[in-house]
């Protein structure tokens, strides 16, 4: 048997092994101490920690509830109890484990800041607004604390104080451009239109600024593909030929070709790896506002007035899943300037899924108008919206045909989505629209790992009983649904040219329910 000293020996290595990130070494060591005493604290808390960093939770729940056998006062026991329940999505025991670790060691800002995340998950929101106000008090310069209880009291309509508290966030993080955008939520919330946009745009106008700094290695301004040069030549085309940009570019768009020739048959390139390497000219463009004039809220408002929100209320609430979609949503001077805006800024920097080039609200699809739009669409249907808030806007251009954003859910309560491109552009009037499922996703399905929600999405798909339905694709139409409702862009098939690229805008309403 061994020695208390051989034991205490073991442990110091264990612990030195795994500080070194030797994991098998620690591990073997922890096991020889517990086949000498099988309640040897540090011992199953140093497993559980291996355990639950090689992400085999169910394992460490047995080391970490061990802990807690052996020590029940010991709050990082609990703690660590807690955390690996949360991985297990056993929210409701993960928030009894960090509620007796902050007891236990109520100066400790970590568990009040777990606590809260697991019960803003259960939806106990107005405890959650409690515990991360206490976590905030304790941690004042926890950015990530303060950005969670901003967004719980914009979610209750405390827009004051998220106000208050997203600003010091922003003091502790000024470089996070989600909480400036959630800034302009708030704003745009309080009817400050202008702030609000201001507020969401301004990280991207400093960081994709011409005069902003250079970072050859961000993935921002290195990766590209064929259809994102594509894009933004046509896009360099268009501007120089309706005089919004000088003939100056001209050479610029010769230096776009060149890279477009030099490009492997590969889905993704880094520009910095292209040979020849491209031109000084064209790295400092690539991914940077040459253009945009952002569109002012229109007098008089921007939907039609003709609009029958009570018949459209009706059949969004006549099926067990919310969803309606109507024609003429804009007024015509609105359509006018939003389609204008997406076809002269160059904001369109998201190039994830090859095929169409994309611009989130990060990448300044914001203006104005569209927020006049997010706020008056809210207010013309009461009934649906009641508090559920604006939150997030993106848009995508498509150019390849047969292809769409493929098969997802929206992390959020409500959707809308609509279209920019005249109904001309479009080859197949029956597609280019949206594909729906009858069936939502469930709550906890954004927290998932990218293979569960295939599954999960799948499993949807494959069900006899889920019918799919089409909404065929209109200028100006939307279709206006619950977020977790499952959809995809059905086939895509336009006329070649600029003008005619299909664009689409989403506009999300409402707390993202993905767990952080």
């Amino acid at each position: 048997m061994q020695t208390s000293n051989n034991i205490t020996s073991l442990l110091e290595k264990a612990y030195q092994r795994f500080d070194q990130g030797d994991l098998t070494g620690a591990q073997k060591h922890g096991k020889k101490i517990l086949k000498n005493d099988p309640a040897h604290f540090d011992a199953h808390l140093l497993l559980g920690k291996i355990l639950a960093e090689r992400e085999k939770f169910s394992q460490a729940e047995t080391h970490f509830t061990a802990c807690v056998t052996a020590q029940p006062k010991n709050a990082a026991a609990h703690y660590n109890l807690g955390f690996v329940l949360e991985k297990k999505k056993r929210f409701a025991k993960a928030s009894e484990c960090y509620r007796q670790s902050s007891d236990l060691d109520p100066s400790d800002p970590n568990a009040l800041f777990s606590l809260a995340n697991t019960l803003e998950v259960l939806e106990n929101i107005e405890e959650a607004i409690v515990v991360f106000r206490r976590c905030t008090w304790l941690d004042r310069q926890n950015s990530l604390a303060h950005y969670n209880l901003a967004a719980l009291l914009w979610e209750t309509g405390q827009l004051d104080e998220a106000e208050t508290v997203i600003r010091r966030a922003m003091k502790l993080d000024p470089n996070d451009t989600n909480i400036h955008a959630f800034l302009g939520v708030i704003l745009a919330a309080k009817g400050q239109i202008d702030l609000a946009s201001e507020a969401i745009t301004a990280p991207f106008k400093r960081i994709y600024g011409l005069d902003s700094p250079r970072n050859g290695t961000e993935s921002a301004f290195c990766k590209v593909h064929e259809i994102k040069l594509r894009h933004d030549i046509e896009q360099l085309e268009y501007l120089i030929e309706t005089g919004k940009l000088s003939a100056e570019y001209d050479g610029l768009v010769q230096d776009y070709k060149k890279v477009l020739g030099s490009l492997p048959d590969a889905p993704f390139s880094d520009i910095n790896k292209l040979f020849p390497l491209p031109s000084q000219r064209f790295r400092d463009s690539y991914n940077r506002i040459l253009h945009y004039h952002p569109p002012a809220a229109i007098l008089g408002g921007a939907l039609n007035t003709d609009i029958d929100t009570g018949a459209i209320e009706d059949a969004y609430f006549g099926q067990d899943y919310g969803m309606a979609a109507f024609d003429n949503f804009l007024k015509p001077e609105a359509l006018s300037a939003l389609r204008t805006f997406f076809m002269q800024s160059t904001q369109w920097f998201d190039v994830d899924i090859p095929g169409e080039v994309g611009a989130s609200i990060k990448h300044g699809i914001c203006c104005p108008l569209l927020v006049q739009v997010a706020e008056e669409t809210r207010a013309a249907f009461p009934r649906i919206f009641k508090d559920v808030l604006f939150h997030n806007t993106w848009s995508y251009k498509f150019y390849s045909r047969r292809s769409g954003v493929p098969v997802h859910a929206d992390d959020g309560k409500i959707s809308i989505n609509f279209w920019l491109t005249p109904d001309e552009a479009n080859l197949n009037p029956e597609t280019g629209g949206l594909t729906f499922w009858k069936e939502r996703v469930p709550i906890l399905f954004f927290g998932e790992t990218p293979d569960k929600k295939s599954k999960i999405m799948q499993k949807i798909i494959d069900d006899p009983a889920v019918e799919p339905f089409i909404v065929p694709y209109g200028s100006n139409k939307v279709a206006l649904f619950e977020s977790r409702l499952l959809h995809k862009t059905n086939e895509v098939e336009f006329k070649d040219g600029y003008e005619n690229r299909r664009v689409n805008l989403t506009i999300l309403y409402g707390r993202p329910m993905k767990h952080h």
